[in-house]
């Protein structure tokens, strides 16, 4: 049996004020109201090459979001 590798992240949104932690799954496995996040999805792509301590900029359609990276866990 193979066990799937997760990420999971923290993020301090500026614009917010707060710290959210996020995971990243498959497609099929989506669930926002668990904070669980397609590895399709913008936020994701935006973390591919970032480490903690980097700043990412997410255009949305609410205008760009200043995002920290606090904390990546692999588990």
């Amino acid at each position: 049996m193979t066990r799937k590798q997760r990420t999971r992240f923290s993020l301090f949104k500026k614009e917010e004020d707060c710290e959210c932690k996020y995971q990243i799954v498959g497609v099929d496995e989506v669930n926002i109201a668990q904070d669980k996040i397609s590895l399709l999805s913008p936020l994701a792509k935006a973390l591919l090459t970032k480490k903690v301590g980097n700043e990412i900029i997410l255009q949305t359609p609410k205008g760009k979001r200043i995002m920290k990276i606090l904390t990546i866990a692999y588990q």
